[in-house]
């Protein structure tokens, strides 16, 4: 946190009938020893005590490039629950662009979290959106979620991958689709890896998704992604 080992990288989101970027998701990096996966350094982080210090590190780095985006394209921040109560990532919230940026927390912790609508009340009226990740076909548990209003439900990967090639992960994809966008959601696919995955995404009126197959992550918030139009056109 207090030197080098922490950089951000930022993944866009796609139109997916025109090919244009309507957002980035801001995703951490490490690069000190031991090489690790970002979790298993949030995850040793909260085990210290100090997950909330390391969330708002990163949330600060990705906050300070929001101005480096083109004005109609948002900023997706990773957040637990704890961190998206906080006082201290709300302080960051404000002094930045809070009306672009969107903050990102799991489906599961959403779910399992009590009063987290009440403790989010505060960003969201700075004009924070919400986006509720890894979203399944759980009923129960969608219900649940849809009771927090999130502007965005990301798909659970499991859904995306390969759904040009299995018609019981259209149906659940097309039966989410119908509950999210009935409570105002923009339903956004991920993980996606290839062209007949967006086909069938398109069909099934998804408006909004990233995936290796578009566009890797990246140290520069917008770099050029003028070829990609072609890549989400059949």
């Amino acid at each position: 946190m207090a030197g080098d080992g922490l950089s951000m990288e930022y993944q866009p989101i796609f139109d997916l009938q025109d090919g244009s970027v309507v957002g980035v998701e801001a995703l951490a990096r490490f690069t000190m020893e031991p090489r690790q996966g970002p979790a298993a350094w949030f995850d040793e982080a909260r085990r210290f005590g100090l997950g909330l210090d390391l969330e708002t590190a990163a949330a600060k780095a990705a906050l300070a490039r929001v101005t480096d985006l083109p004005p109609k394209v948002f900023l997706s921040v990773n957040a637990s629950s704890e961190a998206a109560e906080s006082a201290a990532l709300a302080q960051l919230l404000w002094a930045s662009r809070p009306d672009r940026v969107v903050l990102e927390i799991r489906s599961g912790e959403a779910a399992e979290g009590d009063g987290l609508a009440e403790g989010l009340d505060r960003v969201r009226a700075m004009g924070v959106g919400l986006a509720l990740d890894e979203v399944g076909d759980d009923q129960k548990t969608l219900a649940r979620l849809l009771a927090l209003e999130p502007d965005y439900v990301k798909l659970d990967i499991g859904l995306c991958r390969n759904i040009h090639l299995d018609p019981v992960r259209q149906l659940a994809v097309q039966r989410l689709l119908v509950q999210a966008t009935g409570s105002g959601a923009t339903v956004v696919a991920v993980g996606i890896q290839a062209r007949g995955e967006i086909e069938a995404l398109r069909d099934l009126s998804i408006s909004q998704g990233q995936g290796y197959f578009m566009a890797v992550p990246t140290p520069v918030p917008f770099p050029s992604f003028a070829s990609v139009p072609t890549l989400t056109r059949s």
